[in-house]
């Protein structure tokens, strides 16, 4: 019967072809459709049930701080977060900049964890409450109860009465947001926490950055020129493994110019990392991200400023000791180390002359 019928299309040529095309077309996308309404009624019915248990399995976690800092220690788990991180955040309010991190990992059990992932996080939070006045950072974690009392809290508990904290930590077992499922975000990749900020309608702008990257005269002074520019979002590469779109360590944005678009995106991009992989976030990003940011970036670039393909090149402007990203050396380095002000004579006006490389430094080299 099949045959009979496509050979009578085939002696009247186009005559029953579009006919036939529609029809398959149509059978193919009720096909598709009931398919892809099954699972997606079987995905949510999963999620609806996982959450409803995690809920009551993990309750929120809280600094025993003093009662003027701490925001109401009896509140229900239940409650709903207008922020993407805890009551914390939402007692900020509105206009919020904020540096995000993502913090995984079990110091007590791996020394290489505590000295490259804990032991400069207080130093980072001075560093930034210094270089970066009014922003917040932000942690998000998973952490146990006792190591999060260990670790964490005293960052939120060590400010004066007259200083409030700058450092908000996020628990992803006890957020609770409209904006996107509880079950997801306790699924996701553990480095893609740090985006979740981008579903926060609290916060204007936003910084991505590595927990075990330093923060330089370099980059302080990069961040500037983009905060006071129109672009909307930010990416920079100093180093030549930087050859990617967006280094998930290094990019920001400002929810405030374009808010619906950075939330979707970043609900996007949760809704397909549920999943372990290591180069996850850097894939998301080129996925996701770069293409609507291509054309409403500034890339602060040392080496691929003159590629049509990774956005318009904006100098580092200041005089290089260490690339932009570098990893924190240590804790007593950390603490020691100065940033001088930005003068004249640390202007650039081209692409970096050669550099060579020693360790987690690059240096300057004169091209002379």
């Amino acid at each position: 019967m099949l045959c009979c019928c496509w050979r009578s299309v085939m002696r009247n040529g186009s005559k029953y072809y579009w006919t036939v095309a529609g029809s398959f077309l149509f059978v193919s996308a009720l096909i598709i459709y009931h398919g892809s309404r099954q699972v997606l009624l079987e995905f949510q019915s999963e999620h609806q049930q996982h959450q409803l248990l995690s809920v009551y399995a993990d309750p929120a976690i809280e600094c025993l701080c003093d009662d003027a800092k701490l925001i109401n220690p009896s509140s229900n788990v239940l409650e709903i977060h207008q922020s993407s991180c805890s009551q914390e955040t939402d007692r900020r309010g509105s206009n919020q900049s904020v540096v995000s991190y993502s913090l995984f990992g079990h110091p007590d059990e791996n020394d290489e964890v505590l000295r490259r992932y804990f032991s400069s996080i207080e130093a980072k939070a001075a560093r930034i409450r210094r270089y970066y006045p009014g922003w917040i950072m932000r942690v998000y974690h998973n952490l146990s109860t006792d190591d999060q009392m260990k670790y964490l809290c005293p960052l939120r508990c060590s400010s004066s009465v007259h200083e409030s904290s700058n450092v908000d930590l996020c628990h992803v077992d006890s957020i609770r947001t409209n904006v996107i499922n509880s079950a997801l975000i306790q699924r996701l990749n553990p480095r893609m926490w740090r985006f979740l900020v981008m579903l926060d309608p609290l916060v204007d702008r936003f910084m991505c950055r590595d927990i075990d990257s330093d923060i330089i005269p370099r980059e302080v002074t990069a961040v500037r020129q983009w905060l006071q520019s129109n672009f909307t979002f930010h990416v920079m590469r100093d180093h030549p493994s930087h050859g990617g779109f967006m280094l998930a360590g290094l990019w920001g944005a400002k929810n405030v110019q374009r808010r619906d678009l950075i939330r979707r995106l970043g609900q996007a991009m949760i809704w397909t990392s549920q999943n372990g992989n290591y180069e996850t976030d850097q894939n998301r990003l080129d996925f996701f991200v770069w293409p609507f940011a291509t054309f409403d970036v500034m890339a602060t670039d040392s080496y691929f400023c003159n590629h049509w393909d990774v956005g318009s090149g904006q100098v580092l402007p200041v005089f290089r000791s260490r690339h932009v990203a570098s990893v924190t050396i240590s804790r007593d380095w950390i603490s020691s180390a100065k940033i001088s002000p930005i003068t004249s004579s640390h202007v650039r006006t081209s692409v970096d002359p050669l550099i060579t490389k020693t360790g987690s430094y690059v240096n300057y080299k004169s091209a002379a």
